[in-house]
């Protein structure tokens, strides 16, 4: 049985928003009555009592659906795939592979955050070593990989796959009189994920008089 753990929509977001796309590839491979879907979303992005409470509830039932269903199928093979958290939100996420170590689960985890590779945490190194070395990590980049092995003394195995891979190809319409140079923003709309940076940058090529127009989205 397939256990796919983490914070589904809403509200949407990237990490949402390509959990649901590889349940869905999941269910079509190989049935939905084969993979269990364990929601962890606290249903908002606005941090707060309600948000903690919610994720602390969502996160404790999807503990004990994975302990139950775990024991039921234990005869079977049983794997696990999960986006791990970031700042305080490893706790939740050492939970729930505490739980699949303990039933002897396949383990695959998904990083999706640079938080605890940019800066060291404590949390981030218990989470390894309770996955052990038998866990596999899924990594966006090179980079990101090649930088966790280091700072938490990563031994286990691992594999890299870009966020291109959710996403459908599609070719855009060239028009050749449109001498103009689009760039875009695509992500939520917020500080933390660089809009002011992007704002920033296209200021600094309209000042220089490039032809330059930007696309926000999020």
């Amino acid at each position: 049985m397939f256990f796919v753990i983490g914070p589904f929509p809403p509200p949407v977001h990237g990490m949402g928003k390509n959990l649901l796309v590889f349940y869905n590839s999941l269910c079509k491979a190989v049935g939905k009555q084969q993979v269990a879907k364990i929601d962890i979303s606290p249903g908002s992005l606005t941090r707060g009592g309600k948000y903690h409470a919610t994720k602390i509830l969502k996160v404790l039932f999807g503990t004990l659906k994975v302990f139950f269903l775990g024991l039921l199928n234990f005869s079977k093979r049983n794997v696990i795939y999960m986006p791990v958290d970031a700042g305080w939100g490893v706790i939740y996420s050492t939970l729930l592979l505490s739980i699949s170590r303990l039933l002897g689960m396949d383990i695959f985890i998904h990083h999706r955050s640079y938080a605890y590779i940019n800066r060291h945490s404590k949390l981030m190194r218990v989470f390894v070593f309770i996955g052990g070395k038998n866990s596999t990590h899924i990594f966006l980049c090179k980079n990101q990989e090649e930088k966790y092995r280091k700072f938490y003394k990563f031994i286990g195995k691992s594999i890299v796959v870009s966020n291109a891979g959710h996403v459908e190809p599609a070719r855009a319409k060239k028009d050749k009189n449109n001498k103009k140079i689009i760039i875009g923003f695509l992500s939520n709309i917020s500080e933390e994920k660089g809009i002011l940076e992007t704002i920033e940058i296209f200021k600094a090529l309209k000042n220089q008089n490039y032809p330059i127009e930007l696309h926000i989205a999020g």
